[in-house]
């Protein structure tokens, strides 16, 4: 995403802010996937830590 940002330097003025909108809508997505994802793992680490210990 990062490559995606500095490059909008080389895109059309009048195209920029479609394209940043864009840009910052599907990173804050994929954010939030990965986020939902960590949770899950988390949540079953710590499920199989308290199952271990019983």
């Amino acid at each position: 995403m990062n490559t995606i940002r500095r490059g909008l330097k080389d895109i059309l003025e009048a195209e920029r802010p479609a394209i940043g909108d864009l840009a910052n809508k599907t990173a804050e997505e994929i954010e939030q996937v990965f986020d939902k994802k960590y949770q899950t793992l988390y949540q079953q680490e710590v499920e199989k830590k308290l199952a271990e210990e019983k």
